[in-house]
């Protein structure tokens, strides 16, 4: 079944700035990908959301994210659950008081701090569990060639996921990438060397506090000490 997507058009009035490719397959396959299973989705229904364009327009739509595909989501006025496309286009969405911002290879991660302008973005989804047989830790990306479960979800143990009736039998777990975002909008991994692109002015200081403290780039709480000291040199 091929991803649906829907695609920007920055040359139109605001009010038509979205618009969606048909359905491709049967209707029971579109309204499938539509269903919501527990855990596989941030929230539990779609939400009143906005997408901003670079350009300074916005459009409101109803909105989820996605921790399979890794990307935000939208529900078309015909009820077909859709992705967004052409992101070069979008400055951020934001879903309710929840802020994403996009990256093409990596779709949309959630920002979770602001220290002057550079932002803390967590990036969760659901990723493969296994051996090097079945991809292990493989993230789904939303192409038209990624295979989505279409199967039920049967288990929801521990943040691990199966699902019935499919040939591999794959078990998905949640796992989360921390992302810089510097002033310019440019996305770097949360681990020493993004602090230090971002911070290169003040690599001594830096190099000195990493010294002193050990910071985990995998703990929020720990890149968050470090993004407000960082400001504040």
């Amino acid at each position: 079944m091929k991803t649906l997507l829907f695609v920007l058009l920055l040359s139109v009035p605001a009010s038509d700035l979205i618009s969606q490719t048909m359905p491709s397959g049967s209707e029971k396959e579109s309204k499938r990908i539509s269903v919501s299973p527990k855990g596989v989705y941030q929230f539990e229904e779609f939400k009143d959301g906005k997408v901003f364009f670079k350009n300074g327009k916005h459009t409101r739509v109803k909105l989820n994210y996605n921790y399979l595909h890794g990307e935000v989501q939208y529900i078309a006025t015909n009820r077909d659950t859709l992705l967004i496309t052409n992101k070069e286009f979008i400055d951020h969405i934001s879903i309710g008081e929840n802020i994403f911002y996009s990256q093409l290879k990596n779709g949309e991660m959630e920002v979770v701090g602001n220290f002057n302008n550079v932002f803390l973005a967590k990036k969760r989804y659901l990723a493969v569990k296994g051996n090097s047989a079945n991809m292990s830790e493989r993230k789904l990306t939303a192409t038209s060639e990624s295979a989505i479960p279409s199967s039920l979800l049967i288990n929801n143990q521990n943040g691990e996921f199966q699902w019935q009736n499919n040939a591999s039998h794959p078990e998905y777990k949640y796992k989360t990438t921390y992302y810089l975002i510097d002033q310019n909008r440019n996305f770097h991994v949360a681990k020493r060397s993004g602090f230090s692109k971002i911070y290169a002015k003040q690599q001594d200081v830096l190099t000195e506090f990493l010294r002193k403290n050990d910071i985990d780039f995998k703990n929020e709480d720990q890149l968050k000490l470090l993004l407000q000291f960082c400001s504040e040199i």
